[in-house]
């Protein structure tokens, strides 16, 4: 695996979630604040989230890396 493509990747997962706490996230929390939520739930809500981008961004670099590796033989 190129070291320059994963970062570039990287940076994509990283961006995607900032866009997804400013415009998904932070209108929910608005909303559970005035219902009630416990706090250590909106931890592991957002960990989870988290954790799912990074693995769907792993498994694309690795099957991306694959399949440019074909094309160049």
């Amino acid at each position: 695996m190129q070291w320059r493509s994963f970062w570039r990747h990287t940076r994509t997962i990283f961006e995607t979630l900032v866009i997804y706490f400013l415009l998904i996230q932070g209108p929910y929390d608005l909303w559970i604040g005035k219902i009630g939520y416990r706090f250590s739930s909106y931890v592991i809500d957002i960990v989870g989230i988290t954790v799912l981008f990074v693995i769907v961004e792993l498994v694309y670099n690795a099957i991306r890396q694959i399949v440019v590796k074909r094309r160049s033989k």
